[in-house]
């Protein structure tokens, strides 16, 4: 068997989480939250009856958020946030509307989603580098980057193509996506289905909240990261309470107020403050992991030295 040379050990080392800031912005805790804002673009496909555009959020129809994620604090246990450094830590998502289903009050409705028909941001104007690679099933990507380039609080992008740019400008790091698997699912609950109802709502005002589990998909830097037990609303009314998920996540759906014309006219209507969690092997382990390979490649390292 050829081992792989102590350079390439290191690598892989640094891959899982060795090296902290170096190769992976997040600080891990074991069970880790990451917290986010985001900014949210409508795409209207038509009616969902074989109608055309509408201007309502209706079944066939896309969201795609541009996130920005600036900490990382441990779930439980105490202990403060760590922001994320390299400068940024940023993810998109690109889902399309499955079921919609009315809920208590009047104009808002229940909402399941899905991958888009046909890909990753397919057929988004500028989106080819953030679309490259992703598996099928992908709703998310993150990437950290070393350029503190996007700003969803003062909004500084001017286009959707501008935001998705910006956003994945860096090493991708995680795709995150629904496989089939029990416990997937991208809920929200009692949402707008008129954007310019949310559009015009204030930029902290509650416009519905959303629920999700997801699979972790292959490809990005990141560690992988180990099952945990899926506990929202949403797996209870899956009868899938307790059992395991990925990575899981919820967030409240905000008003638009603020965001540019030049956005709204492609599209946005709503910012978002969401978090998810994950959980990684402790730091601890992944030190001695790290340690165990490189010492893997220093015994190869001596077994090919040639005698004297």
């Amino acid at each position: 068997m050829k081992l792989k040379p102590l350079s390439a050990v290191f690598a892989l080392a640094l891959g899982m989480g060795l090296s902290g800031a170096a190769v992976a912005g997040p600080t891990f805790f074991g069970l880790t939250i990451f917290e986010d804002d985001q900014l949210r673009f409508f795409i209207d496909n038509g009616d969902g009856a074989g109608g055309g555009p509408n201007g309502r959020i209706d079944v066939g129809d896309r969201i795609i958020d541009v996130m920005e994620i600036s900490f990382t604090a441990p779930v439980s246990g105490g202990g403060s946030s760590v922001p994320i450094l390299p400068a940024e830590f940023t993810g998109i998502s690109d889902i399309t509307v499955l079921s919609k289903t009315a809920a208590g009050l009047p104009g808002t409705f229940n909402y399941s989603f899905g991958p888009t028909p046909g890909g990753f941001l397919s057929g988004v104007a500028g989106a080819a580098a953030a679309a490259a690679g992703a598996p099928a099933g992908t709703v998310v990507r993150f990437w950290d980057g070393p350029l503190d380039n996007l700003d969803l609080i003062a909004i500084n992008c001017a286009s959707l193509a501008d935001c998705i740019g910006r956003a994945s400008d860096g090493t991708l790091y995680w795709n995150g996506g629904l496989t089939g698997a029990p416990t997937d699912h991208l809920s929200v609950y009692g949402a707008f289905d008129d954007p310019l109802v949310v559009l015009a709502l204030g930029a902290t005002v509650a416009a519905g909240t959303a629920e999700y589990g997801l699979s972790q998909l292959p490809g990005g830097v990141g560690p992988t990261v180990n099952p945990q037990a899926c506990l929202d609303i949403t797996c209870f009314l899956l009868g899938v309470f307790g059992q395991p998920v990925d990575v899981l996540g919820s967030g409240t759906i905000q008003g638009g107020q603020g965001i540019p014309l030049s956005l709204i006219a492609d599209g946005a209507f709503s910012r978002g403050d969401y978090q998810f969690q994950v959980a990684v092997p402790e730091p601890g382990t992944l030190a001695l992991v790290g340690l165990s390979l490189a010492g893997l490649g220093l015994v190869a390292r001596r077994r090919r030295k040639p005698s004297a």
